[in-house]
């Protein structure tokens, strides 16, 4: 599938309460509940997938902060 295909790259754009149920739901060090995680209009977040966890290495960044997507 999408995310458990070696090397592939996924851009997911929507709402922001879609992007924080995704990462809630997603990721292992997120809360689990999606209300907590900020995500706001015009942010950016990243996801990395290893063997073993899905883990949010940038959560509601702005662009132009320094962060690499």
């Amino acid at each position: 599938g999408l995310l458990t295909a070696e090397g592939t790259t996924t851009v997911v754009v929507a709402h922001d309460a879609v992007n924080r149920a995704i990462l809630a739901a997603l990721c292992d060090n997120t809360p689990p509940d999606p209300c907590a995680i900020p995500q706001r209009t015009g942010r950016w977040s990243r996801v990395e997938r290893d063997e073993q966890d899905i883990a949010a290495i940038v959560i509601d960044a702005c662009p132009g902060d320094g962060q690499a997507p």
